[in-house]
């Protein structure tokens, strides 16, 4: 039987969250760049475009134009590739990737981001909507903590302000309550002003909180509209486990 072209994948669901989706399309060869961003734009989708190989599969991100990675989409590709016995081993240009199964849960092996702290602009509260508790940067990504994890849930910031200030993508979290150990919100750079649930995010979030709550396994919840839940693990040598689970929602052409 032949596979469909493409695959809709909810990467990070969790009981009352739909997650993050993805096209996965496994190809032959890859279509030029152009053709492939143009294919996410039509289907106002993360696009997933996998070409096998013997060993490891080539991987590529394009959301909808080619990223350096993407968490809930490698996941996603994963989902895919287990459910038809392939092994969700990689190659891409973020490096050697892999994935593994624990029960219904799949866990990215992914490098964890270390963290400087940065000096709160007297602005930013204001653009933010919130106090600022403290700044920090993770290799190009932005994290901004608050109080209180209502305050993420509520939070309606300036996006164009955060722009602006910082022209990447800005995490939000605070310590969580109840069967989480903390929540975010994470703002795009581009395209969409919010994502729904954000993988990569949380190679910084894991060490972020690992040191303020000392210790290294953490149920994570994003708290977006759609919402996702993620389980985070710190590991030697810098690594860390993202994992969450996923779900295969449509197919087509």
């Amino acid at each position: 039987m032949q596979h469909p072209d493409f695959v809709v994948v909810d990467a990070f669901i969790g009981e009352g969250c739909l997650g993050n989706p993805a096209a996965v399309a496994i190809v032959e060869t890859f279509a030029p760049t152009e053709e492939l961003a143009r294919t996410a734009r039509e289907l106002e989708l993360p696009c997933i475009f996998v070409q096998l190989g013997s060993e490891r599969s080539h991987i590529r991100w394009f959301t909808p134009d080619e990223s350096d990675f993407c968490g809930h989409g490698t996941l996603a590709a994963s989902r895919v590739l287990l459910d038809r016995g392939l092994s969700p081993k990689y190659t891409s240009c973020a490096g050697e990737l892999a994935a593994s199964v624990d029960g219904d849960w799949i866990q990215l092996d992914l490098p964890a981001l270390p963290l400087r702290p940065l000096a709160i602009p007297p602005e930013l509260s204001a653009i933010l909507g919130a106090e600022v508790c403290s700044l920090h940067d993770a290799s190009g990504r932005i994290v901004v903590e608050v109080a209180h994890e209502d305050v993420v849930r509520r939070l309606r910031p300036n996006i164009a302000g955060l722009r602006r200030m910082f022209g990447l993508g800005v995490a939000v979290t605070a310590r969580g309550s109840g069967e989480f150990d903390f929540i975010s919100r994470f703002f795009r750079k581009a395209h969409n002003d919010e994502d729904p649930v954000t993988g990569s995010a949380h190679c910084a979030l894991g060490p972020f909180w690992a040191e303020r709550l000392g210790k290294t396994k953490f149920m994570a919840f994003q708290a977006s509209d759609r919402g996702g839940v993620l389980r985070v693990e710190l590991r030697p040598n810098a690594r860390v486990t993202v994992s969450g689970r996923a779900k295969v929602r449509a197919s087509g052409e």
